[in-house]
């Protein structure tokens, strides 16, 4: 059952990793003023939350839910939908040429490369039945205790050894996404309002203290960062903030998981019920594969205007009301999809082909929960 206000944080999740791709895919962030540079740190440092929450959304709903393959197979044909049709849509308009070999590969239904976040959630799919068994079958002081060994080896020890001991690649990886997948989980069976720190304080209070926390933690990182960038410093402090501004673009940065996990704390507190949210919510991956298609991408950013020219604070606004309107766009594409791929599942042929294939599985001596 979907929770509303967990589907409200992913909406918001999703629109800022649209903004987030208009300031660096843009040439918003190469090309600021030193006023735009300060205030893109600072926007920075709050919205990379975006990517882990949307991955503790996925541990906190899937930690007791049954495996699906078909959940696997639609995500695998809206992924291939969106591969094929944009390039063809663009080759017909003369935008873009081809070689009869990438088109092949474009037009072959099983995905294989061009979105690292796909790929790591797939694959974190597959494995989440396992990681189910662990989480459901180990008790509340280990299971704490093995999401803090977790955090300290993969995140907080490459942290201040700038990877010297484990190369976390800034947390572009399926092991960021089974680490967070984990904590979602936690934070699923064991509710941060029964937490003996929080339940003397109303439910707002705790809503408060989350949001503010996630906040101030952003925000001073935000000054490191912008100290670090502008100003030289000597000794210990100086090291620190060097190694605290080196991670600035890694989502396995202690202070981006730790934000993360307020942010998400603070939704997972909202009591809200609204069908449109859900509606929208359901379309956010959908809207990631359009709007980051490798091949679309960089139409976008020309339409928009974004010509690479020295960019100053007002670009904001502009990025802003870009970001609200690709979108939208992209939602109504994706919607429209979806009921599309909805009508010809229903369709008698289509249930005759599935039960031929499930069949046809099962007969090989292979058991899979549809």
């Amino acid at each position: 059952m979907r929770k509303s206000n967990i589907e409200l944080m992913k909406i918001i999740s999703m629109f800022m990793i649209i903004f987030w791709h208009f300031l660096i895919h843009g040439g918003v962030i190469d090309n600021a003023n030193e006023s735009l540079s300060i205030i893109i740190i600072f926007i920075r440092c709050l919205i990379y939350i975006h990517v882990n929450t949307f991955i503790l959304a996925t541990g906190y709903f899937r930690c007791d839910t049954r495996f699906k393959m078909s959940k696997i197979i639609q995500l695998n044909n809206s992924i291939w939908f969106y591969k094929a049709i944009i390039p063809l849509i663009l080759i017909f308009f003369g935008l873009i040429t081809l070689d009869k070999i990438t088109l092949f590969k474009l037009l072959i239904p099983i995905h294989t490369s061009g979105y690292w976040f796909i790929t790591c959630y797939i694959y974190l799919y597959l494995l989440s039945p396992i990681l189910n068994i662990v989480i459901n079958n180990i008790n509340k002081q280990n299971f704490k205790k093995f999401i803090i060994l977790l955090f300290i080896i993969f995140s907080f020890l490459p942290f201040i050894t700038n990877n010297g001991i484990y190369n976390t690649h800034d947390g572009y990886s399926l092991l960021q996404f089974i680490i967070l997948y984990f904590i979602g989980a936690y934070l699923k069976k064991y509710k941060i309002e029964n937490n003996y720190y929080f339940r003397n304080f109303t439910l707002n209070a705790k809503r408060i203290i989350l949001f503010s926390f996630y906040l101030i933690i952003g925000i001073m990182f935000g000054f490191v960062c912008v100290a670090t960038s502008f100003y030289s410093f000597n000794g210990i402090i100086g090291v620190v903030f060097k190694t605290i501004s080196n991670s600035i673009g890694s989502y396995s940065n202690p202070f981006i998981i730790i934000e993360s996990i307020l942010f998400f704390l603070f939704f997972s507190l909202l009591n809200i019920k609204s069908k449109m949210i859900n509606i929208l919510s359901s379309t956010t991956i959908g809207i990631y594969l359009i709007h980051d298609n490798m091949y679309l991408s960089s139409f976008i950013y020309q339409f928009f205007g974004f010509d690479k020219q020295i960019y100053h604070v007002s670009i904001l606004i502009k990025i802003f009301v870009c970001t609200v309107l690709v979108f939208f766009i992209c939602f109504i594409v994706e919607y429209l999809r979806q009921k599309i791929f909805k009508f010809i599942y229903n369709r008698k042929i289509s249930i005759k082909f599935r039960l031929w294939y499930r069949n046809f599985i099962n007969s090989l001596g292979v058991k899979i929960n549809w």
